[in-house]
This record gives C-alpha cells, sequence and structure tokens, in this order.
C-alpha cells in the first residue's frame, strides 16, 4: 500500500468537464482512509487513474459514501473543504469509519 505520510498531499485531478481540462486540488493524508473506504484504492493510485468527479471528492472530503449529487453543489463542498491549511487534520470520522 502507499499511504500518505502526515505532511504529503496528492494532486488530485478533480472534475470531468469537457470544455477545460480537470483542476488539481492537494488532498492531504487525512482524506486517504475515505478514498480508501469508497474507492479501494490510494489517494496516489486514484490521481494516477485521472482523479475524481466532483460528486466523488464530495464525498471522500465529507468522509462519507458516495451518492450522485449536482456537480456544482459537490463544486462548492469540496472547495470549501479543500480552502486553508487544514488539509493533515485529523478528521472527525461522522457515522464511524
Amino acid at each position: 500500500m502507499d499511504d500518505l505520510t502526515e505532511r504529503e498531499a496528492v494532486m488530485m485531478p478533480i472534475g470531468k468537464r469537457v470544455s477545460f481540462a480537470n483542476e488539481k486540488f492537494p488532498m492531504g493524508a487525512a482524506f486517504e482512509k475515505a478514498a480508501e473506504r469508497n474507492h479501494y484504492q490510494s489517494l496516489k493510485r486514484l490521481a494516477e487513474r485521472g482523479g475524481l468527479s466532483w460528486c466523488e471528492a464530495a464525498a471522500v472530503v465529507e468522509f462519507r459514501p458516495w451518492f450522485k449529487m449536482d456537480d456544482e453543489a459537490a463544486e462548492a463542498i469540496v472547495r470549501k473543504a479543500l480552502r486553508g491549511d487544514h488539509l493533515n487534520d485529523t478528521p472527525s470520522m461522522a457515522g464511524g469509519a
């Protein structure tokens, strides 16, 4: 397994809009367990395979199972969650994870 150290972050491609290239966001070790739970892959492997959709990324940053949602709403969740310097904080795994 290719776990991130506490201070590492993966530049994750997010979004699959045809009109422009995927944006990349730093996703730190705090999100590793959520990514593995939802996708059975590490953040590094997900990035190598092309990244996440906005819905998938929203589920990871909210530490919850994936469900389909509007891309604009999901994008807002991701941008808010990844803003600031809290990427390596230990998440509160609501709902037990």
